[in-house]
C-alpha cells in the first residue's frame, strides 16, 4: 500500500497546507481508491500517513465508503433466525428511525452525538404526538443499534462502537404487585368454575408464561407423570397470532403439577376426546389444549378475561404477568428452592430469578423475622 505528503501552492505563491495520500484496497467493483487528508505541518501528514500504513498492516483500516445505511440494511438482512418479535423490533427500529436519521453519514464518521440527536428528537416527537417514550423503549432502541455497531466492529469497519458511549437514563427498579397467599387462594377458589380457571390455575402453579400456557398442545402434557414439556410459545406480532419457540433456550422445560390440576387437565381431555374430528387426520396430540374454534385463546382475551375475575373475586386488580411474579414469590416463601423455582420459570440465570422474582412478601418477612428472634432470643 502505497502513499505521499505534498504541498500545494496557494493562488498568491505563498505555500498551502499539507496533504497526504494514500491507496486503499480496491473496492468490491476493482476500483482503484485513495483517501487523502489535509494537516497543519508537515510532519502532522506524515504521522498520519504512518499510522494508516501500521493499520493497514494489521488489518484495521476502515472502509471510508460504506455508509450507515448500507450497513445497517446489510446487517438486518442476515438477521433471521431471531424471534419474530424481536425481527418485527429490529425492523422498526432501523428502518424507521436510524436509516431515515443517520442513512446519508459514512459509517465512519458516526459519533455518539449524531445517535444521542436522533434520540432525543425522537423522544420530543413523541412527546408532541402525546405518547412519551419510556426509558425502558429508549435503551430498546439503543441497544439494536449497538448490536449492529458491534458487528461492524468485529468486521474491522469500526475501530469502537459509537453507541456504547450514549449516555441514557437507568430505568427505575420495576416492583411488580403480587398477591398473598389468601388472595391468590380466593382466586383460584371463585374462578374454579369459569372456561379459563384451569388457564389461570396453571399460570399460579407453574410459573408459565401467558404466551406458553396458551401455546400448549395435547402432546405437550404427560398426565401420568404429571408433567408438561414446554417447548413453544405464542406471541403476538403486528397483531398476528405467531407461534415460535419459548423465550430462550432455557424456556424449553418441563414442569410438574399437583394432583388437583392434574385431576382437572384429565377431566378437560376426555372431552376434547369426544369433541375431536378423528376424521380429519389431525391427530389430538397436535391440536391445542386452550383453543375457541381449533385456533389458540388470544392473549389480549385472556388479560381482559383476568382483569374481569379479580374484580369478580375481590382480589387487587394486577397484570396477568405479575400471577407469574405471584408464583415465584409464594413458592420462594414456602421453601421451594431458588435453583427449582429458576428453572421452573425458565430463566436462563438464577439471578435473573433471585432479582426479580423473589419479592418478598408480608408473611414470609414476619415469619422470618419470628424465626430469627427466635433463634437469637430464643421462644
Amino acid at each position: 500500500m502505497s502513499g505521499s505528503t505534498y504541498r500545494r501552492t496557494r493562488a498568491d505563491g505563498s505555500p498551502g497546507r499539507w496533504h497526504a495520500v494514500i491507496d486503499l484496497p480496491p473496492g468490491t467493483n476493482g476500483k482503484r481508491r485513495q483517501k487523502t487528508t489535509t494537516h497543519d505541518t508537515k510532519h502532522e501528514a506524515q504521522a498520519w500517513l504512518s499510522k494508516m500504513h501500521q493499520e493497514a498492516r494489521t488489518g484495521d483500516l476502515p472502509d471510508d465508503k460504506i455508509t450507515v445505511a448500507t450497513f445497517l440494511t446489510t446487517w438486518l438482512d442476515g438477521k433471521k433466525g431471531l424471534r419474530p418479535s424481536t425481527l418485527v423490533d429490529y425492523h422498526r427500529h432501523i428502518e424507521q428511525l436510524f436509516v431515515p436519521e443517520l442513512g446519508h453519514l459514512k459509517l465512519i464518521d458516526l459519533r455518539p452525538r449524531h445517535i444521542d440527536e436522533v434520540l432525543t428528537r425522537y423522544q420530543l416527537a413523541a412527546e408532541t404526538r402525546g405518547r412519551p417514550v419510556t426509558v425502558k423503549t429508549s435503551r430498546r432502541i439503543l441497544a439494536t443499534l449497538h448490536s449492529a455497531l458491534e458487528a461492524a466492529v468485529r468486521q474491522g469497519l469500526l475501530r469502537r462502537n459509537p453507541a456504547s458511549m450514549v449516555e441514557l437514563p437507568r430505568p427505575t427498579r420495576y416492583h411488580p404487585k403480587v398477591w398473598t397467599k389468601d388472595q391468590a387462594e380466593l382466586f383460584l377458589r371463585v374462578t374454579e368454575d369459569d372456561p379459563l380457571g384451569l388457564v389461570f390455575r396453571l399460570l399460579l402453579i407453574t410459573g408459565m408464561r401467558r404466551g406458553e400456557v396458551i401455546a400448549l398442545q395435547w402432546g405437550d402434557l404427560d398426565l401420568t407423570e404429571r408433567s408438561i414439556h414446554i417447548r413453544r410459545a405464542i406471541t403476538l406480532v403486528d397483531g398476528e397470532l405467531i407461534v415460535g419457540p419459548p423465550k430462550s433456550e432455557a424456556g424449553d422445560r418441563t414442569v410438574f403439577l399437583d394432583a388437583t390440576t392434574t385431576d382437572k387437565i384429565q377431566r378437560l381431555q376426555r372431552r376434547a376426546v369426544l369433541e375431536h374430528p378423528w376424521d380429519s387426520g389431525i391427530e389430538l396430540d397436535d391440536t391445542f389444549v386452550f383453543s375457541i374454534r381449533s385456533g389458540p385463546l388470544h392473549p389480549a382475551h385472556l388479560s381482559r378475561r383476568f382483569t374481569t375475575l379479580c374484580k369478580q373475586a375481590g382480589v387487587p386488580v394486577i397484570r396477568l404477568h405479575s400471577v407469574r411474579h405471584t408464583s415465584a414469590s409464594l413458592a420462594l416463601a414456602a421453601g421451594e428452592p431458588l435453583l427449582q423455582v429458576s428453572r421452573r420459570l425458565g430463566h436462563s440465570s438464577i439471578a435473573i430469578t433471585a432479582d426479580t422474582y423473589s419479592q418478598v412478601t408480608p408473611e414470609a418477612a414476619k415469619s422470618a423475622a419470628t424465626t430469627l428472634s427466635d433463634a437469637i432470643i430464643g421462644t
